[in-house]
């Protein structure tokens, strides 16, 4: 009797330790995530990967060709890319820096692009697009503003980036994002601003718009919401909010006309802007394309219970994101 006590006992343990085997070889440190957006309507499709890289610490230490450096705080202080590339009339090198300053709070305050230069080969007896060399310095992208002792922003005051692959080819006018919260994940936000030139011909000074968006949660942690809080502000995205949860639905309403300097309330449940899960879509068309309308969420998750797939849909469009980890 104890030598059968005993062989069940040792078999439990080696399950249990089998088990604990399986996930210490899981990690929720994130590795790498690669999304395919197909669009309806004959559009093409367009993708785009992203790969993490940490240091000895545990830190991010790369994110595609940005490489991020940390002052003696642990606060990132500044980003870098370094690109150079082989040309037949000479390397085409592309160069940008950013740096991040911090409140007394340990916060995010404001980014900077310290410098940009960019340099690409005449090709003789070439059509020349553009300047072949340029250099920009001391731009202010963005401003971040807090409620309280929040650790998460109220407002982001920015200037879009337009990008083509990891260069920046153009910084585009001043956009306001203002956010309200539900504990860790943003609720709702309005977005205000001014429509690109060659988006909206009508003026020569753009046409203003303003985007509201309200989400809804699950349970679920979001794959880059321990990235977030280890940085302090999203990695990608210098407009953006990781949320501490996975986003089950969006809902975004555009406004492109008579938008007013009002302040931002949030749709309250019921309201003419509100839109229930299960309530049908509703799609405007805008000069924005498929922005605007109601998006849904589709999860596959590991043993960890992390997401290793996204799948949104709405409005013509899905995108399906794969995410891999450590």
């Amino acid at each position: 009797m104890k030598r059968l006590l005993y062989m069940l006992f040792v078999c439990g343990l080696l399950t249990a330790c089998a088990s604990d085997d399986m996930e210490a070889l899981l990690s929720d440190r994130i590795s790498s995530m690669e999304t395919v957006a197909t669009v309806g309507y004959g559009l093409p499709s367009s993708d785009g990967r992203l790969t993490f890289v940490y240091d000895e610490q545990g830190r991010l230490k790369k994110v595609n060709d940005k490489v991020f450096y940390y002052g003696t705080d642990g606060k990132v202080t500044y980003s870098r890319v370094f690109l150079e590339s082989p040309h037949p009339h000479g390397k085409a090198v592309y160069t940008e820096r950013l740096s991040y300053h911090w409140d007394e709070r340990g916060r995010l305050k404001e980014v900077y692009l310290d410098s940009l230069y960019k340099k690409t080969p005449a090709i003789p007896g070439g059509i020349v697009i553009g300047d072949s060399e340029n250099l920009l310095e001391n731009t202010l992208l963005a401003t971040y503003t807090y409620e309280g002792v929040n650790r998460k922003p109220s407002s982001i005051v920015y200037r879009p980036l337009t990008r083509s692959g990891s260069n920046i080819i153009a910084i585009k006018a001043e956009e306001r994002i203002d956010y309200r919260y539900a504990g860790e994940n943003p609720s709702s936000s309005l977005l205000t601003g001014v429509m690109d030139v060659s988006i909206s011909p009508t003026s020569p000074e753009g046409r203003p718009f303003q985007i509201t968006t309200v989400n809804a949660y699950l349970p679920n942690i979001h794959p880059l919401a321990k990235l977030y809080t280890q940085l302090g502000f999203h990695p990608t995205d210098l407009a953006g909010v990781i949320p501490l949860n996975c986003v089950s639905t969006i809902q975004r309403e555009i406004e492109t006309e008579h938008v007013e300097d009002v302040e931002f309330t949030p749709p309250e449940e019921g309201g003419i802007h509100w839109t229930d899960v299960g309530a049908e879509d509703i799609s405007v068309s805008t000069g924005l394309g498929s922005f605007e309308g109601k998006t849904t969420y589709s999860y596959r998750f590991n043993v960890l219970e992390l997401p290793i797939e996204i799948v949104g849909e709405g409005d013509g469009t899905m995108q399906r994101t794969v995410i891999t980890y450590e």
